[in-house]
């Protein structure tokens, strides 16, 4: 067999594109007599042109060759080989599409009602993870993981979690995601409930000046203690008089 077998000088990278943009691919072959090209997406053919879908278009100069997606699909992801041949032999090169779109929230915020001293779970889920960052903010304020916010984004799901909700937790949380084609945001708003704590409260009244000693004078506190909780209204305090004729 004469001539020389096929070779790609350079090779297919792969390429990452949100829907709607142009997808390139391109490469270039050697070989004597100039190979024929074949594409396939996965196993099915898209090229010769007789199998070329219509949105898909392909050129060749001298040995340089490209592969255009003049507006990319969601259908077009997924694993690319091109084939090239002549007498002499072939080769084939492997390739991938990955057609990206924004991610959209498929199950938002839900309200939430914080207990004071409680652990507080907030939870999203979005359609879309390739290449999805996440951020939160409270009131406008980036939230940050610590030692007391743990925030994690897996298996398309966001969560935020307080493990010790205090009343400076409260306000309107919004949570961001977004990657190369876009973003999207959901917002709740955290209120506190605070269970009732008991007061006390303490009152002084001195007793009447008595005379224990000619010459001495002695002043003898008393300390009443009450307890009230937030709920009631707090009960009359006990009047001197009454204090003073026991």
């Amino acid at each position: 067999v004469t001539g020389k077998r096929p070779e790609f000088t350079k090779t297919i990278e792969s390429l990452q594109r949100q829907e709607g943009a142009q997808g390139v691919f391109s490469y270039t072959v050697t070989g004597d007599p100039l190979p024929e090209v074949q594409w396939l997406k996965g196993t099915s053919h898209i090229q010769p042109s007789g199998f070329l879908p219509a949105h898909y278009q392909s050129s060749c100069e001298k040995n340089k060759h490209t592969l255009e997606i003049p507006s990319v699909e969601a259908a077009d992801s997924g694993l690319y080989v091109c084939k090239v041949s002549n007498k002499a032999g072939t080769a084939e090169c492997h390739t991938e599409l990955c057609v990206i779109d924004k991610p959209n929230f498929v199950r938002p915020l839900a309200s939430v009602a914080a207990v004071v001293g409680a652990a507080l779970h907030l939870e999203c889920q979005v359609d879309e993870d390739t290449g999805v960052t996440v951020s939160w903010t409270r009131d406008g304020r980036k939230v940050h993981q610590s030692p007391d916010y743990k925030l994690l984004f897996e298996d398309k799901t966001v969560t935020l979690d307080i493990l010790k909700t205090t009343l400076k937790d409260c306000g309107n949380y919004v949570c961001t995601v977004a990657n190369e084609a876009g973003s999207a945001s959901c917002s709740t708003t955290v209120k506190a409930q605070v269970c009732a704590k008991t007061h006390i409260t303490e009152l002084y009244v001195p007793f009447r000046t008595s005379v224990i000693q000619k010459g001495v004078t002695v002043h003898r506190d008393c300390r009443l203690c009450t307890a009230r909780s937030r709920k009631q209204p707090p009960s009359a305090a006990p009047s001197l008089e009454a204090l003073n004729s026991k």
